[in-house]
């Protein structure tokens, strides 16, 4: 298991069905904070679709570039979207997940794509650039954390 998503417990309460354990607010940020690969979820068509972007969490929101595409298309369509970044331990059977919803929207502004060109949001795969910018603004994060033991 990575340190990129593991937070503190102290306050996180156990579910006593599942027995997984309840990040706070701040334990969730924290996480998103620290990642850098997720996974943005939404609608094409009437088909979900799953994909990897890395990102950065910025002014309390998910940030990522992209291409035309599927993904600007729903950010250009205002979609309500879910975003997952989670760190697990097969070994171990531990392991962090954060969820995002939200609501997707395409930057257009050129003064906030400006600023979202000074994070450390590259694509891995180089060609073709992507020039686009999409900013997930969330109505709600959760989070739970699978401990030893």
């Amino acid at each position: 298991m990575t340190d990129e998503l593991q937070v503190p417990n102290s306050h996180a309460e156990r579910d006593e069905r599942t027995g997984l354990l309840t990040l706070t607010a701040d334990e969730c940020t924290a996480a998103l904070d620290k990642a850098s690969l997720g996974r943005i979820v939404f609608l094409d068509g009437d088909q979900p679709v799953a994909l990897p972007v890395n990102y950065a969490w910025h002014e309390n929101s998910v940030v990522f570039r992209t291409g035309e595409g599927q993904k600007l298309r729903a950010a250009m369509l205002g979609q309500r979207v879910g975003f997952e970044v989670d760190d697990i331990d097969p070994i171990k059977h531990t392991g962090v997940s954060v969820v995002v919803k939200g609501q997707a929207n395409a930057v257009t502004d050129w003064a906030e794509q400006e600023q979202l060109e000074q994070l450390d949001v590259r694509p891995w795969q180089r060609q073709p650039w992507r020039e686009g910018w999409v900013r997930v603004v969330p109505s709600e994060i959760t989070g739970r954390k699978l401990a030893e033991g």
